[in-house]
């Protein structure tokens, strides 16, 4: 994993490689986003991928969607289900129908991320799922701090493929910060 600190901007110029496994890069697109520590200032920014990934990501997506529907589907049917035989007990209190809810409320949550999971990893062969990981974990904003006292932001991306880092530096030459590549390394001066 290779970190770069840039000076903060609303656009970066992108390599024509794809963030995730260094292909040629194509049409699609890895949004990620970041939320400032200091001023809760939040930010997207779109990184390249290739065809292969992109299409892999996107597929996957979908499956994790739909996951999460059918399984919120399945729990709020079988939640209803509960919450109509309490309606219609003698004995039912109110205390036993709220202490039910807060109960079936976790159990939803962790529901939709089982739906989740299994959405995207049944049916999925070994070099999908990989593929999926390595698009995933391409490139992520570690830390971002915009102070508007200094008049300063600076935002720290993670990026898995060093070549990707390297070229995304030497595209933007005027906003990385000297001795904030590699993990705090000192720079080469030409960047």
């Amino acid at each position: 994993m290779e970190t770069v600190t840039i000076r903060f901007r609303d656009h970066f110029t992108m390599p024509s490689l794809c963030c995730a496994c260094g292909a040629p890069s194509g049409v699609g697109r890895l949004t990620i986003s970041g939320v400032s520590r200091i001023t809760g200032r939040f930010v997207n920014y779109s990184f390249p991928l290739c065809r292969r990934c992109a299409d892999v990501s996107q597929q996957i997506n979908r499956r994790r969607r739909i996951g999460r529907r059918v399984s919120l589907i399945i729990l709020g049917l079988l939640g209803g289900g509960v919450g109509i035989a309490y309606l219609f007990t003698p004995h039912a209190s109110v205390y036993v129908c709220l202490s039910g809810l807060v109960f079936f409320l976790p159990l939803v949550v962790l529901g939709m991320r089982a739906g989740q999971w299994i959405g995207a990893f049944v049916g999925s062969t070994d070099a999908d799922r990989q593929a999926f990981c390595r698009v995933s974990n391409a490139v992520r904003i570690q830390r971002f701090d915009d102070d508007p006292i200094a008049q300063r932001a600076y935002i720290t991306f993670r990026f898995a493929n060093r070549r990707f880092a390297e070229m995304f530096c030497q595209g933007n030459p005027g906003v990385v910060l000297p001795g904030k590549l590699w993990g705090g390394e000192s720079l080469p001066r030409r960047w």
